[in-house]
């Protein structure tokens, strides 16, 4: 399977739920109306993505934040945008981490092998009549000309440079986590992750809503939405979740993962087969008589001084249940 890039914006800016009819905003929770107000619309409105082409199996990490899972056998081209992982302008990390390609069963090859990689960072935006300006090269990257043949997994680390002209809530602003804390972050984690699960399957979509504020405020800013669009798109979420009896699925084959630059981010994420670093709400769906998933994903900080996690990074993914 292959993924036309010119669809790369719109499998990637997340559109929490896609139809922006709902009106009703009642119920909105005012500091959610506050943040929507301090949304900024911008004269040019660049926009950074990550492409890969590889049959390798690997992990895209945009200054400590997962933003590119690929663990699927047949998947050659991928990519996805990345400004929600841009906090503002200036010099930005990336990890790549890669593997072996994936098998039909859901298991690495032995080996990296001779496989090729080429991964590019580009820069776009907006123009005046809502069309992509053509993609400039920022940043290109190839597997090193050294013997990979016999190695299982390879990491890589390099800078580079990002305008916009946004700031994002900070989540470099959170405390510490340390991994040989990580049990007792686990739990504490996984409470969290409860308590959504709990407000999803129990139609109170305000309360659900409420606790993604920072994280909804932030990809809605890195993705230029205009206040209409984001309140419609929050109220959308609300009245559907309160509108529907739905079950997520059961949070299994998962670990905690800290993250960010600085260590101040955590999350759950899978750790089996193709579904490989995404996140554990899920929500399974039949359309058009294909099962799917969608995948909110969210990672939490804890704001200096707070005993509290906040969602402050937020992403929505829809894929065939099987991938």
């Amino acid at each position: 399977m292959q993924l036309n890039y010119k669809l790369f914006w719109f499998l990637s800016v997340v559109l929490i739920l896609q139809n922006s009819c709902a009106q009703n905003n009642q119920n909105i929770n005012q500091n959610m109306k506050k943040l929507i107000e301090n949304l900024k619309k911008y004269d040019y409105e660049p926009i950074y993505q990550v492409k890969v082409k590889s049959n390798l199996s690997y992990t895209i990490a945009i200054n400590g934040i997962p933003i590119l899972n690929k663990y699927e056998e047949d998947l050659i081209f991928s990519g996805n945008n990345i400004n929600n992982c841009i906090q503002k302008s200036g010099v930005q990390k990336i990890d790549i981490k890669v593997f072996p390609p994936m098998k039909e069963d859901g298991t690495f090859e032995d080996y990296i092998g001779n496989n090729s990689f080429e991964l590019t960072i580009e820069q776009t935006a907006w123009d005046r009549n809502g069309n992509l300006e053509k993609p400039k090269n920022i940043s290109t990257y190839h597997l090193p000309k050294i013997d990979l043949s016999h190695l299982k997994n390879y990491s890589y680390t390099h800078d580079f440079e990002a305008n916009v002209p946004y700031k994002l809530i900070d989540w470099n602003e959170g405390e510490k986590f340390d991994l040989k804390d990580s049990l007792k972050l686990k739990d504490q984690v996984f409470h969290f992750y409860e308590k959504l699960k709990y407000y999803f399957e129990n139609k109170e979509g305000e309360n659900y809503s409420n606790s993604l504020q920072k994280g909804l405020f932030n990809i809605y800013q890195a993705s230029y939405y205009t206040k209409k669009q984001a309140l419609d798109n929050y109220t959308n979420k609300i009245e559907f979740i309160n509108n529907e009896e739905i079950s997520l699925s059961a949070f299994e084959n998962y670990k905690v993962q800290i993250l960010g630059n600085n260590n101040n981010l955590i999350s759950l994420k899978r750790i089996d087969g193709y579904n490989i670093g995404e996140g554990i709400l899920r929500r399974y769906y039949t359309k058009n008589n294909v099962e799917k998933v969608q995948i909110d994903d969210i990672i939490l900080y804890k704001p200096k001084g707070s005993e509290d996690f906040e969602v402050i990074w937020y992403m929505n993914q829809m894929k065939g249940a099987s991938m």
